[in-house]
């Protein structure tokens, strides 16, 4: 009879092979057989074979230094048999498809064309020459997936449709009137609930308000022009102080978050807070940040505040949502003096990327951002003007 100590030791061995076996053979197995049939014999690993998404900020087609990664773009896969998968861009902006030969729950795993065709979101459109592409796929016995595309798929370069946005009831109100460069009618129509949008194809556009004799011509850039509803046309002359742009992109020296201090670029900040563009992984935060690597919003969903014990001019702002669910209901911004309430805006914002918040607010000492319903806002690029 064997003592107790000999015992554990047989069966300490034992259960060793026992895990042993099972480990090697179930390696042996999977690279032989695989779960979903003989063709996975071929192959050894999964790859993605991605296209890549970009905001084509000088709209030439090319992804080119000074454009962005878009997430959340979302690319439609037909494969050979007729079949379709559906995947978003990332992070990063690459839309992922994986790859196995024989794995049939993988996206592509039998050889034949597979055509890829990007859906911009509503407000936006390609840029790209090359928007639909096929791309011939073969079984290659000992590559990484056991299968290989002949060629690759080409970038894909998105923008929003550029033009003005623009209450309805002020434009109505106001009697608003857009002309292109060379003095047409623009036509408007109905867009975010409530808005009014102006296509802009080129050139600058020039506002009109009523019979009066005064206009104004505006530029829109690669972001929609949002007019605040205290837009005017008589801007009246241009400060000699230039405006001051708050990025952001100087307070959080590492890929995590830091509150905006007091005194960043000479204003006070209340419940505003930097994270780095990737540190939750939120699609509007990384679609929201339109220089650096970094933007801001406010805390917790609360409102945030940007102040000043003299008064200064709220020139513009780029702004957007962080999360889908906060793209049904209102984004807040007031501007005050001593106190009392100067000017108000209530927006329809989205997380596929920002507007450019054209305000024109002259001499306040506080500018207020919230959402109705407690959602996180984003706001880059804020320029800002002391008196």
């Amino acid at each position: 009879m064997l003592s107790s100590r000999l015992k554990q030791i047989v069966v300490f061995i034992a259960a060793a092979l026992i895990c042993a076996a099972a480990f090697f053979g179930g390696r042996y197995f999977s690279s032989q057989v695989g779960s979903d049939g003989p063709q996975a014999s071929i192959a050894a690993g999964r790859l993605n074979l991605s296209r890549f998404s970009f905001r084509d900020i000088n709209r030439n087609g090319l992804f080119d230094v000074g454009d962005r990664a878009y997430t959340g773009l979302r690319i439609e896969m037909t494969r050979s048999d007729g079949t379709i998968r559906n995947t978003l861009s990332n992070y990063s902006g690459f839309a992922n498809f994986k790859m196995s030969a024989g794995r049939k729950s993988d996206p592509i795993f039998a050889p034949g064309p597979h055509t890829t065709i990007p859906r911009p979101p509503a407000g936006w459109e390609l840029t790209s020459p090359v928007s639909e592409e096929t791309v011939e796929f073969a079984l290659v016995e000992g590559s990484p997936a056991g299968i290989a595309g002949l060629s690759t798929y080409t970038p894909v370069g998105i923008a929003p449709i550029r033009g003005v946005l623009v209450s309805r009831a002020v434009a109505d109100q106001r009697q608003l009137q857009f002309t292109d460069s060379n003095g047409m009618p623009l036509a408007q129509a109905e867009r975010e609930p409530g808005y009014l949008f102006i296509a802009v194809p080129a050139g600058p556009v020039t506002v009109k308000e009523g019979n009066g004799s005064k206009s104004r011509q505006l530029d829109p850039g690669y972001y929609p022009l949002l007019l605040s509803s205290s837009f005017t046309v008589d801007i009246g002359p241009e400060s000699s102080t230039p405006a001051i742009t708050a990025n952001f992109d100087s307070i959080t020296r590492s890929d995590t978050l830091a509150e905006v201090p007091h005194g960043y670029v000479g204003f006070g900040w209340k419940n505003w807070v930097v994270p780095y563009e990737k540190f939750y992984e939120a699609p509007g935060l990384l679609n929201g940040v339109t220089s650096g690597d970094y933007s801001a919003y406010n805390s917790s969903g609360h409102p945030a505040e940007v102040i000043s014990p003299t008064p200064f001019d709220f020139v513009r702002a780029k702004l957007s949502v962080v999360w889908p669910d906060a793209e049904n209901s209102d984004t807040i911004v007031e501007g005050y003096r001593d106190g009392k309430l100067l000017h108000s805006d209530r927006l329809r914002l989205s997380r596929n990327g920002p507007v450019e918040f054209l305000a024109d607010w002259r001499g306040i000492d506080r500018i207020v951002f919230r959402h109705e319903l407690f959602w996180q806002l984003v706001v880059d690029d804020l320029e800002l003007r002391k008196l």
